[in-house]
Formats: structure tokens, sequence, C-alpha cells
């Protein structure tokens, strides 16, 4: 009997072994613990990609939390993190965030479990770390840190080599970063926010900036294991927002620190303020109208001019009341025209005289062409109108308080007037930010 083709196929795949099973890893680095075999090509790549210079650049020595963040970054991806935790008793400090805690006596102990008499994939790393440390840091801090070898070196197979935790540490020791005047100092620097958001550098209000700014200073004290209150930290952020060039977003803070303050808004976290202060930056950013004026505020600098405007011609007005100006002049000159109020004298009585009802209002006395216009006041009268030399479409003083141009009553009814507005200025200020659309 012949044997069945498919029978033997299957029989073939059964007797196949499984495919090999892969071993999962973040990175090529983190695959395995293994000591590096720097002879072959993937040796040679993984010792490129770890000791290649940091995103800092040539660091010199200032803001040097950047340094570590940069390191802190590739210390994830290249599996340094265990030999920059140090154990100090019962407890443990990362050495990118916590330094500050440390002395080198501490470190160069922690470096001794893997630098001396031992020989793994620690001291490997520990190398490539020194090497990249090395290349971020510019000329003059390097002669600096390299005065010194004794504080970062080992001698390992008859060769002097770098630590990198200690190598990291010597050039911390020349950032006089690790003060408690320099945490104090930072801590100053975050009570001051608000003085901050005014300062030329944010001019623009860019809230992104901004909260860059903060989480470096926060970074800072962190790297000295000092901490800041946080809920003192959110009223110093909140101030710093209201701040802001924009009037609706620090309209919009000061009343998100209200409703924080006053009625227990869960939404109250350093880092939910700074992530809803960004959208909402980012969202008037894209519509176009980060410090642009509302519709209402439009409104009130034209409110606000016109209050200008009454409170000039109100001290013409006090002015005109004791009948001199400056230098003892006379003010009040009849034949003078563009202002609003004038003496009465009686060779010029008939300027003062109105058209009676149905007369033409306009004349030529003298051979010179008059119009009657009521935005005229005569100073002993009271009365509005005069014949002027021009027309009432040209006038350029103030007109009178009501539509009855021979109003009799006393000009000082402008504090009236003065009150509306600034009613209406205050309402149109209240209702900005409530009639944003944040969405």
């Amino acid at each position: 009997m012949a044997a069945v083709p498919g029978a033997a196929a299957a029989a073939n795949a059964a007797a196949a072994p499984p495919p090999p099973i892969i071993p999962f890893a973040l990175t090529p680095a983190l695959a395995d613990d293994a000591v590096i075999n720097y002879a072959t090509s993937e040796g040679k790549k993984l010792w490129k990609e770890a000791s290649e210079q940091l995103p800092i650049g040539e660091f010199d020595g200032l803001n040097p939390h950047i340094l570590l963040r940069d390191l802190d970054q590739r210390a994830k991806t290249q599996g340094w993190q265990n030999i920059l935790t140090i154990t100090v008793g019962a407890n443990a400090y990362y050495l990118p965030r916590q330094h500050g805690a440390l002395t080198m006596a501490q470190v160069r102990a922690h470096s001794d479990t893997y630098m001396v008499g031992v020989q793994d994939r620690r001291t490997q790393n520990s190398l490539a770390m020194a090497e990249c440390l090395y290349k971020s840091i510019d000329k003059v801090l390097r002669m600096k840190v390299t005065n010194a070898p004794e504080n970062y070196e080992y001698v390992i197979n008859g060769q002097r080599v770098s630590d990198g935790p200690l190598f990291l540490m010597a050039i911390l020791s020349h950032c006089a970063f690790k003060t408690q005047s320099t945490a104090t100092n930072v801590r100053i620097q975050l009570t001051r926010l608000h003085e901050y958001m005014k300062s030329d550098i944010m001019k623009s209000g860019d809230i992104i900036s901004f909260n860059t700014y903060v989480n470096n200073l926060r970074s800072q004290l962190a790297s000295l294991n000092q901490t800041m209150d946080e809920n003192d930290l959110l009223i110093h952020v909140i101030d710093g927002y209201k701040a802001s060039p924009d009037f609706v977003f620090a309209t919009f803070m000061a009343q998100k620190h209200e409703r924080i303050m006053y009625f227990n808004d869960p939404d109250n976290t350093i880092e939910s303020i700074m992530q809803l202060a960004e959208q909402f930056y980012t969202d008037r950013i894209s519509k176009g109208t980060w410090t642009k004026p509302t519709s209402d505020q439009e409104k009130i600098v034209v409110l606000e001019g016109q209050i200008r405007s009454m409170s000039k011609n109100k001290k013409k007005d006090k002015q005109n009341k004791k009948g001199k100006g400056k230098n003892n002049k006379d003010t009040n000159k009849p034949n003078k025209e563009g202002g609003k109020n004038y003496s009465y004298e009686p060779a010029q009585a008939w300027k003062w005289v109105p058209p009676a009802a149905g007369e033409p209002k306009s004349k030529k006395v003298n051979d010179v062409q008059y119009f009657w216009c009521p935005n005229h006041q005569n100073k002993q009268t009271k009365t509005w109108g005069m014949w002027s030399r021009h027309k009432l479409s040209e006038c350029k003083a103030t007109p009178p308080p009501s539509s009855n141009s021979s109003r009799s009553q006393n000009s000082d009814s402008h504090p009236k007037h003065f009150h509306a507005l600034n009613s209406i200025i205050e309402h149109a200020q209240d209702n900005d930010a409530e009639d944003y659309d944040y969405n």
C-alpha cells in the first residue's frame, strides 16, 4: 500500500523543532546584562551609542540640571541605573536626582563594588558613562576636572580608567551647585514667578516656556535632595499665570485659583494645573487670540478715552471758574474758537443770540460768514450755542451734556458720566473670561 503524501508532510512538520523564543528587551543594551564583547561589530556599536556626547553638547558648568536630565535619559536606554543608584545604610539615592545628599566618599565606596577586583557589565558601563561625560563638557570645565584624576580613576589590568559616577561627582563639584544657599535661591525664584512672568524674557507670555522654567527649578531642588511644599508651589505658579499679558488667560487662572482655595476643586495638583495652562495657551495661540483684546476690551478702550476727554474738559471748566489760566493770562477770549467755554462780552453779545425758529443757521456779519454751533457755552450765562466761523460738522469741541442746546444747568455734571462709563467697564471686565469659549 503506497504512503499518503499529505500524511508524510504532516509528520515532518510535527517533527520540526519549535521556533526559538525571542527575549523581550526595551533597547539593545538592555537585552541582557552579560559582558559585552567589544571585538564584535555589535559590541563596537553598543560602545559608540553609549559613549557619544549628550544632547546638551559642551556643558560649561551652568544649569547642571540639564546635564543631569540628559544623563538620566541615557542611563535609561543603556542600563546605567544600577551603577547610578548608591545605597547608604537603608537609603538608596539616584545620583542624577539626589547627588546633593551624597559625598564623594560614599560614591567611591559604591564604585569599589564593581571597579575593584570585579570585571563585569557594570565595569564596562561605568567606563562608557565616563567617556560620555568627558565628551559632553567644554574645554575649560574639562581642564578643571582632569586636574585631579585621583578623584575618579581606578587601575584595571594595569591601565588607569575613569569611573562614571565619580566622574559625574567631579563635574558637579565645579558647578557651585551643591550648597544650601543654592537651594534657598531656587526657592526664592519659585516665590517670584509673577515677577518672572512680567520680565522682558516673558514679554510674549509663552506658557510652555514658563512651565519649562518652573520644572527646571524643581529639578534643581530635587537634585539637591530638597523639595518645596506642593500647595505653596501651586499658589506661586498660579500667581505667575495671573500676571500673564493675556487678559482672558489671567482671569481664567484667577477664577481657577478661587475654586481651588474656596470650593475644593479636585483638579488641584501642580501637574494638572500646568497641563491645563498649556492647553489653554495652545488653544488661544491656534485661534490667533493670544494677547489680543476681546470685543469688550476694545469697548473699554473707547470708553476710557471718553473718560479722559471728560476729565480734560472738567479741568478746563475749573480753570474757567477762576477766570485765568497760567501766567495770569485770560483764557476766555471772546474770539477764541474750538473751545467749550467762552466769556460774555457786551461787544460780542450778538454771538450768543440763537436764531429764531425757522431762521437760517448761517449769516454774514461784516462780510464774515458765521454758523450757529450749539457746542460752545457762555461762561457767565451757562447757555449753550454760539455764532462761530466753523460749521457744526467741523466743530471739534465737546458736545453739550444733553440735546438741549440752550441748557442752562451747571456743566459739572460729568461725574454722572464717569460713574456710568466705569460701571460699563467693570461689567465688561467681569464678563470677558466668562464669555470666552474654552472648548
